[in-house]
């Protein structure tokens, strides 16, 4: 494919065809499982959480990056968003594409935000809405943002959206403004819990794959395959139900990363730090501990809760 195409500013606000979608309970325990990794010092009361967690079956809620994988992956996937950011190659190209970053594909996940308006049902059908909302450029590249609604098959009930961030090395149209930046604000004090996280041995990234239906390369066929950032999402989420919100997926109301600075990989060890900066919003800051300096930074992540 030609290095000459750009993503069409006029396209910004792109509407795509709604996608029917079903989802079942099984898939909590499989993505519960699939980011679930040992605290250090962790008690009595945090394993029978994790327990009740991975067990709960038909009839709970579904597991709260269970809308995420979805617009990511049968909604902003799909061959009419592919070929709207990188051209007639679509999705081939996002992966594969030449003059992609680090050698492999054109396309990267920049950011996310999940606003969750009605609690998720273990098992249901319903609908994805998705369109563009909104075409920036930097250096070259383009950096678009995908809004995805899930709704309920009727149209009743509004679950969630979810927004995520794409970078398209190379296509960014000429004239265009950079992206938006709202960082995470992160207190300027000691944290209120620090949880460590040995993922040695876990085969993290490759079961996350697995559970998510993520066939991207970067996760499954290097020797040390780069963490998704839904997973990464869900590692720090799970820690602030735990800590904050008594394991209660319903008492989410939203998460946001405003840029991931940073992979982490299969092998390696993570540190979360959390600070509660007042009664419904949790920061959250993933570090990998064995790394100096600002290379061991890979995101600021900020949490709301309700009461």
């Amino acid at each position: 494919m030609s290095n000459e195409f750009q993503v069409d500013p006029k396209d910004a606000t792109k509407e795509f065809p709604k996608v029917p979608i079903a989802w079942s309970w099984n898939l909590r325990p499989l993505l519960a499982e699939a980011s679930d990794v040992d605290g250090v010092g962790t008690d009595a009361v945090r394993e029978a959480a994790r327990e009740r967690w991975l067990k709960q079956g038909t009839g709970t809620l579904a597991h709260p990056l269970t809308g995420h994988n979805l617009v990511l992956q049968y909604a902003r996937n799909t061959e009419p968003v592919m070929q709207t950011l990188c051209g007639p190659g679509g999705y081939d190209t996002w992966q594969h594409g030449e003059a992609g970053t680090e050698g492999r594909g054109r396309g990267l996940y920049m950011g996310t935000e999940i606003i969750f308006h009605e609690p998720m049902p273990g098992t249901a059908f319903g609908e994805i809405r998705h369109h563009l909302d909104g075409v920036y450029g930097v250096k070259g590249s383009a950096f678009v943002r995908h809004v995805g609604e899930l709704w309920s098959t009727d149209g009743a009930t509004h679950y969630q959206d979810v927004q995520i961030m794409c970078r398209v090395a190379g296509m960014a149209p000429d004239g265009v403004d950079r992206p938006p930046k709202n960082p995470v604000e992160v207190p300027d004090r000691d944290p209120d819990h620090v949880i460590e996280h040995r993922l040695a041995g876990k085969r993290l990234v490759f079961r996350w794959a697995c559970a998510s239906e993520d066939p991207n390369l970067r996760h499954i066929d290097e020797s040390d395959p780069r963490a998704h950032g839904p997973c990464a999402i869900s590692i720090v989420t799970h820690d602030i139900l735990r800590e904050y919100a008594g394991d209660d997926v319903a008492r989410l109301r939203g998460v946001r990363v405003p840029a991931f600075l940073r992979p982490f990989y299969q092998e390696d060890d993570l540190e979360v730090s959390l600070w509660q900066v007042d009664e419904g919003t949790i920061v959250a800051r993933l570090v990998r501990p064995r790394i100096e300096g600002a290379d061991s930074h890979v995101f600021d992540l900020e949490a709301r809760i309700s009461g």
